[in-house]
Formats: C-alpha cells, structure tokens, sequence
C-alpha cells in the first residue's frame, strides 16, 4: 500500500480497533509485524487513543511473509506468549489484596489446608491455584456446596456419608464454584505458599478465624 494511502486508511482501522478494543474491555493488544513494517506499524498505533497505546504490546516475526502465513495457530501461539503470566486488572487487584491479607494472617491465606478451611466456612472469596500448586491426591466431597475435607474421616464425623473421593484440583474448583468463590491463576512467583495455594477471604468471622 503507498505511504498516503496508509496515512489515511491507519485513523480508521485504529478506530475499529478501539471500538472492538472498548466493546470487549479488552486489557491486551498484541500487534504482529514484519521487522520490514516497522513504519506501518508505527503510524497505525500512533492513531489509537492514548489509552489504548499503553496496552499494545508489538511482536516481531520475520515469518510474516505473506497475509497467508497468519492463522489463528500463529497468532494464538504469539499471544500466548505475551499473555503468559499475565493477570487482568480484576485479577491483580485480588492478588494484591490476598498478599496484604497474608502480611497479616498468613496460616489463614497459605496452603490448600487454608483453602478447603475457608471453603467449608464459606469465606473464600478468591481460590488462588498456580499452574505448578503442589496438591493432595484425593480431596473429599459431600452434596452441599460447603462439604469439601482433606479425608473421608472429617465429613464423616459431620454426618456426611458417603464422602466422595475426588481429585483435588476438580474438587477445589468445584467448591469454590459452588460456594460462589472465584479462581484466580497468578504465577508461581507470585504466591509465596510452599504448595501454590491461597485463598483470599470474604469477611473475618466472629472468632477472628
């Protein structure tokens, strides 16, 4: 495309962007380019708005060759690596808070004890699993959205019978839907829990647990 022509089109296709980018609540804009399109990519992103600029973030491929060498394997590849790690802004805003929670209550916030603590008391708010969160094999389950345990004896002696056993990374996410919870997956570095499990609490009971 000759440079005028680029000049004009880039205003519009960066409106359309934004749009998308606006009606999607998008966080993250991931621009693939040639290393040759450096100006083409440049003047497109200098269109947008200055609050859309700050979340574009620019991917060099030298693959880029022809509009039939991007697919969407390409692309997912490529934005999932930008993406890796990453938290959304609703997500990081939770993280912060479980880790000004741990400063002050860590055997409340750490380990998946902690969790299935605050599942059982419906007070987990956010469950906190890294992709690397070292966990039990089994975790029992009874019918209500509370009955979660670390073994088969301790909803026995609630009543529960049978417990369900179940792997526990199926069970702690089915609780934590049950019981209203949300999930958040940070990286591994950022939750200094020895098994990569937290657990950001709704409300303090009476008994200060």
């Amino acid at each position: 495309m000759p440079t005028d022509a680029w000049q004009r089109t880039a205003p519009r296709i960066a409106r359309e962007l934004g749009d998308l980018a606006e009606h999607h609540r998008a966080e993250s804009i991931v621009l693939c380019r040639h290393l040759d399109d450096v100006w083409v990519s440049g003047v497109l992103v200098n269109r947008f708005p200055a609050v859309l600029r700050s979340r574009v973030t620019v991917v060099d491929d030298d693959s880029l060759s022809t509009p039939e060498s991007v697919g969407p394997t390409f692309l997912e590849e490529h934005v999932g690596r930008v993406l890796e790690g990453c938290l959304s802004a609703a997500d990081e805003r939770q993280l912060e808070d479980f880790l000004a929670q741990r400063a002050r209550h860590p055997h409340r916030s750490e380990g998946v004890a902690a969790a299935v603590s605050a599942l059982q008391r419906g007070q987990a708010g956010s469950l906190l699993l890294t992709r690397r969160a070292r966990l039990p094999e089994r975790v029992w389950l009874g019918s209500a959205p509370s009955q979660i345990a670390l073994s088969a004896a301790e909803l026995e002696a609630f009543g529960v019978t049978p417990p369900q056993e179940e792997p526990a990374d199926a069970a702690l996410l089915y609780a934590a839907h049950r019981t209203g919870a949300e999930l958040v997956v940070p990286p591994p570095d950022r939750v200094p829990s020895a098994d990569g499990v937290g657990v950001l609490l709704r409300y303090q009971d009476a008994s200060g647990r």
